[in-house]
């Protein structure tokens, strides 16, 4: 792990641990509670693009002793896994892991990502009620944007036409944006690629806002270091999410 990165998630550690106890307020869990209560709770957090959850260990070590129950799975957008899966059978992986930990005894369940793995919570959180929170750090993935679509265009047209001919799990070296909003490419599988990239992407960060319909606690933290396009999609995102007002309504009814 990068010294910088490694110092950033021990930054976000004392954050999200912070903020955990303001953003479930209206569940039921209160500093005032005794830390057993938070046993109660369940925290998944998604890894970002092309990572693993080796990066997010101080997270999850922060998270665990305060007593919270927390995974940081392995999803298929992990370099490891290159894109194995679609959006919504990566959404099905999340599905079944917050089901072990509601077996485990968890009543309440967050869900957190960082960048790729941040517009996962959101996808996730938008499609799934029974979320009770959502933690975003730079949240990031915009596939409908045309400067997107003019780096990833042609491997998504390559990758529709793999799984056009039957070949939706081969590997094929694709471009794809970095972080800075270059080109890069990436050796992944077709169908994955291409769900995660096309411009109508179910995945998309706007995209995800837009269908949220339940109120619930949001913390996005939004990195200065992101470009300026990648900020005003966040808060414009944030802003379209339905309102804290609106979940306090819900949570007195």
């Amino acid at each position: 792990m990068r010294p910088g990165l490694c110092s950033l998630v021990v930054c976000w550690s004392r954050s999200v641990v912070l903020c955990l106890t303001f953003l479930l307020a209206g569940t039921g869990t209160t500093t005032a509670q005794p830390a057993v209560a938070r046993q109660d709770v369940a925290v998944i957090f998604l890894h970002g693009r092309l990572g693993s959850p080796a990066y997010l260990a101080p997270l999850l070590q922060a998270l665990r002793a305060e007593g919270y129950r927390a995974e940081t799975p392995v999803m298929s957008w992990s370099r490891a896994r290159a894109f194995d899966s679609t959006v919504e059978e990566s959404m099905a992986e999340v599905d079944a892991i917050a089901a072990k930990l509601r077996a485990q005894g968890a009543r309440r369940l967050v869900v957190a990502g960082h960048s790729l793995g941040g517009a996962a919570a959101l996808r996730y959180g938008a499609t799934r009620p029974h979320v009770d929170a959502l933690v975003l750090v730079a949240a990031s993935w915009n596939p409908a944007a045309l400067g997107w679509q003019r780096v990833v265009g042609e491997s998504v047209a390559r990758a529709r036409a793999a799984i056009d001919a039957g070949r939706d799990r081969a590997t094929d070296t694709y471009q794809y944006v970095a972080n800075d909003g270059s080109a890069a490419t990436v050796v992944a599988v077709a169908r994955g690629f291409y769900d995660f990239n096309r411009s109508d992407s179910p995945i998309g960060v706007p995209a995800s806002a837009r269908v949220s319909t339940r109120a619930r606690p949001v913390l996005w933290l939004s990195a200065s270091a992101d470009s300026q396009p990648v900020r005003d999609t966040a808060a414009k995102a944030f802003a379209a999410l339905p309102t804290i007002s609106a979940w306090l309504d819900q949570a007195w009814r």
